[in-house]
């Protein structure tokens, strides 16, 4: 994993990283492709509880799906010719996205979840187990290792 699944990257050789959230963080909390990351958050007693944005709570919402644009930058604004190969390789491209905040209306309408970053053990489909032979040890190319 580097990084562009759980939105941590190392910063610096000294750093020890920061948090950049993967986009459309506010997902709509029924969608079954996030139920992943919806369902792996516990309480302090250790119990499972949805991972909820909360009113008043900030999240990243991608447009058009995230679709690159070129970046707010003046090199990449520059209006390169399709020849000019060393201006076009000064271009940069960015994601759409908005940062909204979700309101005590849009809550009580429909619940939104958030992706966790998290250190506890978890199984192939991303909850947390405890149970021996079913946490993922170790990601391979292809496969994943469980602990035994």
């Amino acid at each position: 994993e580097d990084g562009s699944i759980t939105g941590f990257y190392k910063a610096a050789e000294t750093s020890i990283g920061y948090y950049r959230e993967p986009g459309n963080s506010g997902y709509a909390a029924d969608d079954p492709l996030m139920e992943k990351h919806l369902k792996s958050c516990i309480d302090g007693s250790g119990s499972q509880v949805d991972c909820l944005l909360s009113p008043g709570n900030q999240y990243i919402q991608c447009i058009e799906d995230c679709k690159l644009e070129l970046c707010p930058d003046e090199d990449s604004q520059a209006d390169c010719q399709s020849t000019d190969e060393e201006c076009l390789m000064k271009q940069k491209w960015c994601p759409q996205y908005t940062i909204a905040t979700l309101t005590e209306e849009e809550d009580q309408s429909e619940k939104r979840g958030y992706i966790p970053l998290t250190n506890y053990c978890h199984d192939m489909n991303g909850r947390f187990t405890q149970e021996e032979g079913m946490a993922v040890k170790v990601y391979t190319p292809s496969t994943y290792d469980l602990s035994r």
